[in-house]
């Protein structure tokens, strides 16, 4: 300890701890205190002190800090007299000042209950900042002077129009320059005419469960410079219905600019070998099912030349149609050796089936249809996942040795 103190002179502060045992040796700890002058000295215990008396003499630069004991008097946590808040008094009402800064910022996502929308027209012209309108249904009036008042600020708009006999203006979707994210759920027409300006300039992703023939032709005709997002949704268990060859001309205007598609099997196979072709973009392609049982054609995914970039591919079935187990695992080895993935997806790493979830004991995994299949892919370098994400890991297998 001598050692390390004179190699340390320029020390400040020091904790020394008292509590040495009795085998311990302290010449070297004595014979170091008498190097060092630190301005601080902490000390974990009061007994046997004679062996530093000497050396604290020496400690001209040290003070003593220590807190002296007072009166209290008062308490420094105690609450300061404040009026109490009303508990219901609105934020926009605390002072003229306030409502005028905090109105843009406070209604700028705003949020419309079924039917009632008449408070939010109420106040439309002071809300100058409107970034986002949701909704559970409005007429088409709200609509357009949604798109009227606030096109220029609206990134997302997730408004279903009710349809009630009127058609909706096309032009209002080009006063949405703003517009980034769309999501679409009516059955309500658009009226549109060949001078009608391009709709939503800077639209990145465009998302339709529900639409007339009328609103995908329009999406068609316009540029959409910026869009790399298209979900195209289908249910068959409700009454929305899938409008194949309109959606088909939706994909096939717009494909060379996407990076992710959602389609169904009608609409790929609607667009048969040119699908891909067009799709020179997309690095993730997910394709919803009618049924567990029911791939789709492989001539969809056989494009004259190879799809370099497609990366992921998803299979998924927003029905409740499975199947028997053995027609699922039959269709799906059929379909696989028919499709030449290797060849015209070379750089295909991921397939993911939404429908099923990897087993976890020896005796799921001997009987699962999948392990086989995933085990193929992946002498490939495809990586086979279930609805979780997860991929599939080989097991390793302890074979008998030779008998000698």
């Amino acid at each position: 300890m001598k050692k390390i103190l004179t190699l340390t002179p320029n020390v400040v502060d020091l904790f020394l701890s008292l509590d040495i045992y009795s085998s311990d040796n302290t010449t070297g700890l004595c014979g170091g205190l008498e190097l060092i002058s630190p301005t601080s000295l902490i000390l974990t215990t009061r007994c046997v002190r004679r062996s530093l008396t000497r050396s604290l003499r020496r400690y001209d630069e040290a003070g003593i800090d220590c807190a002296r004991m007072m009166r209290v008097s008062t308490l420094a946590s105690t609450t300061k007299e404040v009026p109490t808040r009303h508990p219901r008094l609105p934020f926009l009402l605390v002072s003229k000042e306030f409502s005028e800064l905090g109105f843009p910022i406070f209604y700028s996502h705003v949020r419309l209950a079924w039917g009632n929308d008449a408070w939010f027209r109420a106040i439309q012209a002071r809300c100058t900042s409107v970034e986002s309108v949701t909704a559970d249904g409005v007429m088409t009036y709200v609509f357009a002077d949604v798109a009227r008042l606030h096109g220029a600020t609206l990134i997302d708009c997730d408004v279903p129009i009710l349809s009630h006999g009127s058609r909706l203006d096309g032009a209002s979707f080009a006063q949405l320059t703003a517009l980034k994210r769309l999501r679409w759920d009516s059955a309500i027409g658009v009226s549109s005419r060949r001078n009608t300006p391009s709709a939503a300039p800077a639209l990145e992703e465009l998302m339709v469960r529900a639409a007339d023939k009328s609103f995908l032709a329009l999406f068609a005709r316009s540029e959409l410079p910026r869009l790399r997002v298209l979900h195209l949704l289908s249910d068959p268990n409700t009454r929305r219905t899938e409008r194949t060859a309109e959606c088909a001309q939706l994909v096939e205007a717009h494909a060379p600019k996407l990076r992710t598609l959602y389609i169904s099997t009608g609409i790929a196979g609607a667009l048969g070998t040119r699908f891909l072709q067009l799709c020179t973009q997309v690095a993730m392609l997910t394709i919803a099912l009618a049924r567990q049982d029911t791939p789709p054609s492989a001539a969809s995914l056989s494009p004259p030349n190879p799809c370099t970039t497609l990366s992921t591919l998803v299979f998924t079935v927003p029905s409740r149609k499975s199947g028997k187990t053995k027609d699922i695992t039959t269709a799906w080895t059929a379909f696989f050796e028919q499709w030449d993935y290797e060849t015209l997806v070379p750089n295909l790493a991921e397939i993911k089936f939404m429908f099923f979830s990897w087993p976890t004991t020896e005796r799921d995994i001997a009987k699962h249809p999948w392990v086989g299949l995933a085990e193929k892919l992946l002498e490939d370098g495809v990586h086979l996942l279930d609805r979780d994400g997860k991929g599939w890991r080989p097991r390793l297998r302890v074979t008998s040795g030779r008998r000698r």
